[in-house]
């Protein structure tokens, strides 16, 4: 499976291993969506070197601008969502929730 972004998302590498993107979603429901599709394309293809098949997986973290103030803090949100992922047994999509 091949996953095609759209012209006005921006994706680029953070760091390391991670990746950072900008997506335009209106709901909670289709940025839950659109990144399952990342995460289902990235499960889908694995890393083929020499005569060895090697899967690859990702964990993702998402959060959302409309009440954050900084750049910073939602980098932060989707940073401790992707370690939420990760708990969980990673390869999977967690959105990031304020604590009650």
């Amino acid at each position: 499976m091949l996953f095609r972004s759209r012209s006005y998302d921006l994706f680029a590498r953070y760091g390391g291993e991670e990746f950072v993107g900008l997506l335009d979603a209106p709901n909670w429901a289709i940025a839950l969506t659109l990144t399952e599709r990342i995460r289902h394309a990235v499960d889908e293809a694995p890393y083929r070197y020499e005569d060895a098949s090697i899967p690859v997986t990702c964990s993702i973290g998402i959060a959302s601008s409309e009440d954050t103030a900084t750049l910073e803090e939602l980098i932060k949100r989707a940073d401790e969502a992707l370690y939420s992922a990760k708990h969980n047994g990673r390869n999977c999509v967690m959105a990031y929730r304020k604590a009650s």
